[in-house]
Formats: structure tokens, sequence, C-alpha cells
């Protein structure tokens, strides 16, 4: 096996096994990024990754800074989360990560406390640098083969958050936020029913299934009132949600 093929292959396990939490600091040699993205130097951004899964709301919640009740309000620019792997302060030269950011309005801390609002990293797919040039219609077509459900701007969600370890210009240390795993996010409807936002969202219903709003934070204020899981079916006398909308909540 070639070198090239060796650090090819480590870099690829990299973004895989630990892309949830990857460091990042000044990299003044960073290519800009198209779209309008802020000229930033990327920080440890924890975002979602396929390879954790949270079956219990106290392990979703050890892994967590805050929970909020949150409203997503416009889209930001993009970032780079994919790092060299000899050298972490910089961007793989041969990856582009997408790092869709989001400005989130904060409602309510369930969990944790912090800013009015936050900005909401979300992976949304890989960049092959050294096969194509980065452009805007290269990364649609990664969006489209991660086939990513993004944050709907206006509706609510509870999301499961952790902070960045480093500010970066124009995101503060305080307000810059990303989901650690699946489930993070769970939609809200206009009954105030709340269900999880994810692709794989039906093997997650025997793990949080869709219940009302007020006992879904009660559930995340007392997580062990279910023994650390919540019983599935849920008791119709208290859970019974109409999901109404959020039952199709996908395209």
């Amino acid at each position: 096996m070639t070198n090239n093929n060796i650090k090819a292959q480590a870099r690829w396990f990299l973004l895989v096994v630990i892309c949830i939490w990857i460091t990042a600091c000044s990299d003044p040699t960073s290519n800009d990024v198209p779209l309008g993205t802020p000229a930033t130097h990327l920080p440890l951004i924890p975002v979602q990754s396929s390879q954790v899964i949270f079956a219990t709301m106290e392990d979703l919640l050890k892994h967590t800074d805050i929970v909020i009740l949150g409203r997503p309000v416009g889209e930001k620019g993009i970032i780079n989360t994919a790092r060299e792997v000899s050298d972490l302060t910089k961007t793989d030269p041969d990856m582009f990560s997408i790092g869709q950011v989001y400005e989130v309005e904060v409602i309510r801390y369930i969990k944790g406390e912090g800013a009015n609002s936050l900005f909401v990293v979300q992976h949304q797919g890989t960049v092959f640098l050294n096969t194509q040039e980065l452009s805007e219609s290269a990364i649609e077509a990664a969006r489209e083969r991660e086939n990513v459900i993004p944050l709907a701007i206006n509706e609510r969600y509870v999301m499961f958050l952790a902070f960045s370890e480093f500010a970066y210009e124009g995101y503060p240390t305080e307000q810059l936020v990303g989901g650690v795993g699946h489930p993070w996010r769970f939609r809200i409807n206009e009954l105030d029913c709340v269900q999880a936002e994810d692709l794989d969202s039906f093997w997650l219903l025997n793990y949080f299934p869709p219940q009302t709003l007020d006992g879904f934070i009660q559930w995340i204020e007392n997580p062990a009132l279910y023994g650390g899981s919540f019983p599935y079916p849920a008791p119709e006398d208290q859970y019974q949600c109409d999901m109404g909308s959020l039952s199709k909540p996908y395209p």
C-alpha cells in the first residue's frame, strides 16, 4: 500500500470516527468559501455524526451542555469542519466537510443557560477536493448525496447541543454550538407535539416516541422518571399526541 493510500485512509477514518468533535484553530492558508461565508478561524465544533447514537435520555443529556427550545431565524455561512490528520490546526487539503451555520433564537433553556441567540452548526455533506473544485454546484451535489434534512426556518425545535471550545471571528464561544449525535433535534408542530427529526426516524420511535411538549420537557428535566428510557408505546392517557403535520415530517 502506498503512502498516499495510507494517508487517505487515515483521513477518512478520522472523519468518520471523531467528526462529532473536530478541532480547529487559525488557518491562514484556508481557501475562501463561496456562498458568502464569513472569514473565520475554526474552533472545536460538535457536529451531527451518523456514528453516534443515543438510545436513552440519560445518555443524550450526558453529552450535551445545553438543551433549548428554539427557532432557526436564518442561514449564515458554511465552514469546513474537516481537519488535516497530521496537524489538526489546519483544514484538510483534500476534504471540505460542509458545516452549515444557522442563527437560532432561543425561546427557553431547558438545560443550562446562555445567550438569547445561538449559531448552530449542522453537517451537510463532504466535498472531496482531490477530485473536484469547491463550488456551489459541488456543495449542492454533496448535500444531495448526504440526503440532508436542513433545519426549517421559523419552525420550533427542542435541540440537544454542545458548545465549541474556542471562539473565532464571527462566532463567539458562548454562541457557537452543534448537535452531539442522533437524535439531537426534535421538531414541534402547531399542536405542541414533539417528534425526532432524523433520516432514520422510524427506529427512534422505540426510544423517543412522539409526545406532548410538556411531557417531553418533563422527561428532560427528570430523565430518571422512566429509568433512563421511555415506556413504549407511550401511555395514551398522559402522552397521547396528535402529530398532525409531523406524522410525515419529510418531503
